[in-house]
């Protein structure tokens, strides 16, 4: 084990016992020298390592958060926005798989397998999960599209199904 060996990281140089885990680098903000394992990647691809250490990039995070929370308040009621308009859009394109009703509003997705749900598609678009398009578009394509009257034809089966294996 040599002592001696040099790690550069990031411009600084480093002696750690030759592995880059025990490397020592100073973080730009609080000024101590914590090993490289303290501070997250800049560019992996590169090791490029951020000159700050994960503390002081925590707190540098909540700091903008805070100075910035009206903007990404007003950024993430826009996003709702479109993505509550592109899905009254999409349902515009749809009809029922048993009656053919197509009418936007009647217009329900219904899970083939309820193992494989994430969540209702409607709560995702509604109540903002924080769901993008293409996450919803994914969840929608495990489910098949019914009415509001098939859907709730089709729970009735499964509950009046239940109920009749609990009494037998």
């Amino acid at each position: 084990m040599d002592l001696n060996q040099k790690f550069d990281v990031q411009s600084v140089t480093c002696y750690h016992y030759t592995t880059p885990e025990l490397a020592m680098k100073k973080c730009t903000r609080c000024h101590r020298r914590l090993p490289t394992s303290s501070f997250n990647f800049k560019d992996k691809a590169s090791d490029k390592l951020q000159s700050a250490c994960r503390d002081c990039q925590n707190q540098l995070s909540k700091e903008h958060y805070t100075k910035n929370k009206a903007a990404y308040f007003d950024k993430n009621k826009r996003n709702h926005k479109k993505i509550r308009q592109w899905y009254r859009d999409y349902k515009t394109r749809l009809s029922c798989v048993r009656c053919g009703e197509s009418h936007p509003a009647c217009i329900q997705f219904h899970h083939k397998d309820k193992t494989n749900k994430e969540a209702d598609v409607a709560n995702t678009v509604t109540r903002a999960f924080g769901w993008g398009i293409e996450r919803i578009k994914r969840e929608i394509s495990k489910c098949e599209v019914l009415c509001a009257n098939c859907h709730c034809k089709e729970h009735w089966n499964d509950f009046k199904t239940k109920t009749q294996r609990s009494t037998s």
